[in-house]
């Protein structure tokens, strides 16, 4: 693979909008920072901030969620 490629890698802007997890709370608003692929994840960064973890309102509608 060529240097910074990966076979599992998704655009940033997919990434950030789609992940299956969203922290919502303060600066983030709705659907909040959906940058997390696992609820411990979220969690874990939730705790020092302050917010909440919830299910990405947009992944019900997205086909890699799908299922």
């Amino acid at each position: 693979m060529g240097f910074g490629a990966s076979a599992s890698a998704r655009p940033a802007t997919l990434f950030t909008q789609y992940d299956a997890y969203c922290l919502q709370g303060g600066l983030w608003g709705y659907p909040g920072s959906c940058m997390f692929s696992s609820f411990q994840q979220c969690r874990t960064t939730a705790s020092g901030v302050s917010g909440t973890c919830v299910r990405n309102p947009r992944s019900y509608y997205h086909p890699e969620f799908a299922g």
